[in-house]
């Protein structure tokens, strides 16, 4: 800032002829790739001064915004009431319309994945463990794609399925 020379993190620099910006890091510092002379940069932050300059290609500029000199109306924040609250309501609201033992029949789509990763070896034998670190990337076990239906009460769950990138041998 002008005032105190402290870096200012977080500011907004743009190049608006070509619709390019960049934001400082937290020590005020940035780099932002200029191809033509005299391109002017805007620069805004919040609590300062927008300004802008003209800066030429492979130039080093020291930018200094000036403090803005306003201040605020007192503002009281109040809580609504958690929103979650309202859901829970309208949940046990219909918890009778609901319930999955009065519906007569519904249908729902179903995912699952299963997946493994090194802390499974830990469990396995040791032959198994040595078999299993051989292979370069994540263990993948098992991924399901189906529906679910259910009709007179009756549950039928109908799942397409894929098992990969596990070893061959696997006991």
């Amino acid at each position: 800032s002008k005032t105190s020379s402290s870096p200012i993190e977080y500011a907004n620099i743009q190049d608006k002829s070509k619709s390019i910006g960049i934001t400082s890091d937290s020590l005020g510092k940035f780099r932002l790739p200029i191809s033509s002379k005299n391109t002017l940069l805007t620069i805004s932050c919040v609590g300062y001064e927008n300004t802008s300059i003209h800066v030429n290609p492979e130039s080093f500029v020291v930018i200094r915004l000036t403090p803005l000199v306003s201040t605020l109306d007192e503002v009281t924040i109040k809580p609504k009431e958690n929103p979650a609250f309202e859901i829970i309501r309208r949940v046990l609201a219909n918890s009778e319309k609901n319930n999955p033992d009065k519906i007569f029949q519904f249908k729902a789509n179903h995912y699952s994945k299963i997946g493994l990763n090194g802390e499974i070896l830990s469990y396995l034998k040791k032959s198994t463990a040595d078999s299993v670190r051989k292979i370069d990337r994540g263990l993948f076990i098992v991924e399901n794609l189906g529906d679910f239906y259910q009709k007179n009460k009756k549950q039928k769950d109908i799942v397409k399925f894929t098992i990969s990138n596990f070893p061959k041998n696997y006991p």
